[in-house]
C-alpha cells in the first residue's frame, strides 16, 4: 500500500523542486534529502565518482507511477535513477497523518 520512490542528484536544487513539487501536489506527504553522499557507478564504460542528494519519497502505492513520472520530467541526469520499495507503517498516529496528508 505505500512506497518509497528513491532518485539522487548531484544538484540540491534538482532535489528541491522534486520534493517541493510532490508534497505540494500531496503525490507524497513527506520527501526527505539527505545531502553528503558519496557515490560510485559505471558511467560509460569508467567508474565515476560524484557527490549528490539522495531524495527518499514516501507515497501512497497508487501514485507511485505519478511521482517516477514527475521525477524523470525534471531530473537533471540523461538516465535518472528511480528505483522504489515497499514499506509498512508501524505507528498508527503517523499512518493517520499519512493517509490524511497524500491524495
Amino acid at each position: 500500500m505505500y512506497k518509497f520512490v528513491i532518485t539522487s542528484t548531484d544538484s540540491f536544487e534538482i532535489a528541491n523542486k522534486i520534493s517541493n513539487r510532490l508534497v505540494t501536489s500531496k503525490l507524497s506527504p513527506c520527501v526527505q534529502i539527505l545531502d553528503g553522499l558519496s557515490s560510485q557507478y559505471i558511467w560509460k564504460d569508467r567508474i565515476e565518482s560524484q557527490k549528490e542528494y539522495l531524495v527518499i519519497v514516501k507515497c501512497k502505492s497508487a501514485n507511485c507511477k505519478e511521482v517516477a513520472k514527475y521525477i524523470e520530467s525534471v531530473h537533471n541526469y540523461e538516465i535518472a535513477e528511480i528505483i522504489q520499495s515497499d514499506f509498512d507503517i508501524l505507528n498508527s498516529k503517523y499512518k493517520k497523518w499519512f493517509d490524511k496528508s497524500s491524495i
